[in-house]
């Protein structure tokens, strides 16, 4: 696969010579921005040329913004459909100097008018065009200068959308002698930075409640008093999207016809942000439902106050308000958590949610328990992406690490660490069970250097202040299960297994498992209350693994160091345990190369020249006692 923008230009000339279609839409993507100049003086001329070997009709360009220089162009008379984009007002006019027998134009202007272009606009009134639809997404346009070109094509017109981004108000008188021209007229102005912000609203409304505009076309705008804008739609239906946030002037909004309900089904996506009175209440929120049939995602800036009641409506939140097609929710500042909850049992349907890391913590617990208390009416919620804000990280391991030894987590942060840690199990399970290991882009994600060294750091704490942590039964087995989910995705490969982040964990895991507390744990166990327990946690596992590290460490038994010395005595001394009871004795009968492993110990000249000159205890005379221990044990009716 290559691009048009690889070729070298000479090549494409030669191979867009050759393109002769009736209809050809030329898709260009030049993303490297030395390759402007180009476009705009060479490649581009090759389109608009009035040469009659070239019958390119329509043409596209995407990606870029060009800017067009009256001087390179000859007048085409074949193109008759064009969608482009350029940086100011007056390139709009150069062209449909250059492309007569257009008939389909959409075009975006970035800029506006420029200031130091001396363009004579007036020359437009002699231009004979033929457009049949025109499209204008355009900052900071001249409407009077937009309006000359708009007269001269006003006798084949028949189709206008016009979204604007003005400094002005263009009123129902401005547009009238337009609409009376035109079949389909659409158009959304957001009127900013108004050098009177005192507009007066009724006269607004009545421009466009003349017979023309009440026959066929409904109005709406209302205005934000912050921000001093006023947006400015119509057909309502017909609007996409909102370029401005929404906020409780939103329900003062005026509508030219009275006796027309309004909807927007088109909007998909709106932006809650009242920096001025956050306080929404339920009517605001029934509006929304009623007028946003399709929302899906809805995003909510400031601070805000969610009203259980309306004073003057006697709303409550116990009304059917329900925004039942709003799938993801978005709130990435913190928030009163109590807020949140009120919201969250208007959102029935919510399975996404986008939330800043301190509200989740702080709301969590709430939500589980609403979860509980309605009957689970939000188990659809099945994705939670958490937003943190610079250096939040750090957080994660030290709340839950540096607290004194009389303090726990609270619920609501225990619950929250046992919901994460059980949907990274689970995601990893999916990735394993589907082969995605190595082709999808979480392998990335998941091998960070800061959520390695996290998870390490709190095991070394573990391992040195083991008693902190002897109360918080529910938070180590969280911690297990997420050491656990990083065994099970590493497995099998040696790529992610060797991975200098994952090695990180190598250290800190020894450290926890010659710690005195893992083997006094272990030894407190009662075999015979604890079997379902010790079957589970260990002998399903446990001697199959113990297995692979003897044959992957035995060969090299006489450089084992201290640490690796210390480590295969506590792994014997837990399993001459194992040998002792004869109700565990059975599982050894599936792992008989432990045995053998053994006595490749107690054969082994280090450990025995170690029996004959050692004065005390020591890691070799500790592993040598614990593998003598594990073989006598065998004799307590052990079958073979």
């Amino acid at each position: 696969m290559f691009s048009l923008e690889q070729l070298p230009n000479e090549l494409l000339h030669y191979v867009l010579s050759y393109l002769d279609s009736d209809d050809i839409i030329y898709i260009l993507e030049y993303q490297n921005a030395t390759l402007f100049s180009k476009i705009d003086h060479e490649i581009l001329t090759e389109f608009i040329v009035n040469d009659s070997s070239t019958v390119l009709s329509s043409l596209t360009i995407d990606g870029i913004c060009l800017s067009i220089d009256s001087g390179i162009f000859q007048i085409c008379h074949t193109l008759k459909r064009l969608t482009l984009s350029v940086e100011y007002q007056h390139h709009l006019f150069i062209l449909l100097e250059y492309l007569p027998e257009l008939e389909y134009l959409s075009i975006g202007i970035r800029e506006g008018k420029a200031g130091k272009y001396d363009y004579n606009y007036s020359k437009t009134k002699t231009l004979k065009l033929k457009l049949r639809q025109l499209i204008i997404s355009a900052n900071d346009i001249d409407f009077s200068d937009l309006n000359l070109l708009l007269r001269q094509c006003q006798s084949t017109l028949e189709i206008l959308k016009l979204r604007l981004k003005i400094d002005y108000i263009i009123d129902g008188r401005m547009l009238e002698p337009l609409k009376r021209s035109l079949k389909q007229f659409y158009f959304y102005f957001f009127c900013h930075s108004l050098a009177d912000p005192s507009v007066n609203v009724d006269d607004l409304l009545s421009s466009f409640q003349t017979s023309s505009w009440l026959q066929d076309q409904s109005v709406m705008f209302f205005k934000n008093s912050f921000y001093q804008t006023y947006t400015i739609v119509s057909p309502p239906y017909n609007c996409h999207n909102f370029n401005c946030s929404l906020t409780n002037e939103f329900l003062n909004y005026r509508l030219n016809n009275r006796h027309e309900d309004m909807k927007m089904p088109r909007i998909k996506r709106i932006f809650l942000n009242d920096k001025q009175q956050p306080m929404y209440t339920i009517r605001f929120f029934t509006m929304l439902q009623f007028i946003f049939i399709n929302l899906q995602i809805l995003e909510i800036g400031s601070s805000f106050h969610l009203m259980e009641n309306d004073d003057n409506n006697n709303y409550s939140c116990k009304t059917d308000t329900k925004l039942t097609t709003v799938h993801t929710l978005i709130i990435v500042n913190n928030q009163d958590h109590l807020n949140v909850k009120r919201l969250f049992r208007l959102l029935p349907n919510l399975y996404r949610l986008v939330i800043d890391y301190d509200l989740l913590v702080a709301s969590i617990y709430d939500l589980h328990s609403v979860e509980r208390q309605e009957k689970y009416q939000y188990q659809q919620l099945q994705e939670i992406l958490i937003h943190f804000q610079p250096n939040q990280h750090i957080e994660l391991d030290d709340d839950f690490k540096n607290r004194s030894s009389d303090t726990i987590l609270a619920d609501k942060d225990e619950y929250l660490f046992q919901e994460i840690v059980e949907r990274f199990y689970k995601m990893i399970q999916h990735i394993k069970t589907t082969n995605q290991v190595l082709t999808s882009t979480f392998q990335m994600w998941f091998l960070n250097e800061l959520f390695f060294k996290a998870i390490a750091s709190l095991l070394e704490d573990i391992s040195i202040n083991s008693p902190k942590y002897s109360n918080q039964n529910q938070n180590m087995e969280s911690i297990s299960t997420l050491i656990q989910s990083i065994r099970f995705f590493q497995s099998g490969f040696d790529c992610i297994r060797n991975n200098p982040n994952v090695l990180l964990l190598i250290d800190p895991i020894i450290h926890c498992l010659c710690s005195s507390t893992y083997i006094n744990t272990f030894k407190q166990i009662n075999i015979k209350s604890q079997l379902t327990i010790i079957n589970q946690l260990c002998l399903n596992n446990m001697l199959n693994s113990y297995q692979e590290i003897y044959e992957l460490f035995l060969p090299t038994i006489n450089q084992w160091q201290y640490s690796i010395m210390q480590s295969m005595f506590y792994m014997t001394a837990l399993l001459r345990y194992v040998a002792y009871y004869p109700s565990t004795q059975q599982y050894l009968i599936n792992n008989l190369k432990i045995i053998d492993s053994i006595l490749i110990l107690l054969n082994n000249y280090t450990l025995l020249d170690n029996i004959l000159t050692a004065t005390e205890y020591n890691s070799k005379t500790n592993l040598t006692d614990s593998a003598i221990s594990f073989i006598f044990n065998l004799s307590h009716d052990f079958n073979f």
